[in-house]
């Protein structure tokens, strides 16, 4: 089962800016064709635009997979797999102490010889659906939600 990335709020808000950019330096062109404040308007018209398009990037490119193995990540070009025996919890993602709505962290441990532990933070569409999918592959898990 594949769980896409939801287009975000960073997203619409630089579509909203690079939108007002161009239009702002298409109605500036007309005035003053030659002018350094048109240039500069299309700078940050072009940046905007650059950052959508990553954004948009991000969203075509990101997705979670609920296998037989385990979960799968695969983030433009790496990719992370974890077995359901080696998650250990999962819970809202809190970076500097405050909670981001419909973003989990899923939190694995690994055993000797590859003792290593990590987090994988995730985003999908569909949070209620993810998470369903999750508690009946991995039952072990704390869900701190």
């Amino acid at each position: 089962m594949r769980f896409r990335s939801k287009l975000g709020l960073a997203f619409w808000l630089n579509f909203f800016t690079c939108s007002l950019w161009i239009s702002t330096a298409t109605m500036s062109i007309r005035r003053h064709p030659r002018s350094d404040v048109v240039s500069l308007q299309w700078i940050c018209a072009i940046t905007y635009l650059l950052l959508v398009l990553l954004n948009a990037a991000q969203y075509i490119f990101t997705w979670w997979d609920i296998r037989e193995t385990g979960l799968f990540e695969r983030r433009f070009w790496t990719t992370k797999s974890i077995p359901w025996s080696e998650i250990a919890r999962i819970r809202p993602w809190q970076p500097y102490k405050r909670a981001i709505p419909n973003t989990i962290e899923i939190m694995y441990h690994r055993d000797p010889p590859l003792s290593d532990g990590g987090s994988l933070i995730a985003n999908p569409a569909s949070i209620p659906q993810f998470l369903e999918a999750l508690q009946t592959r991995a039952p072990r898990a704390v869900y701190d939600l």
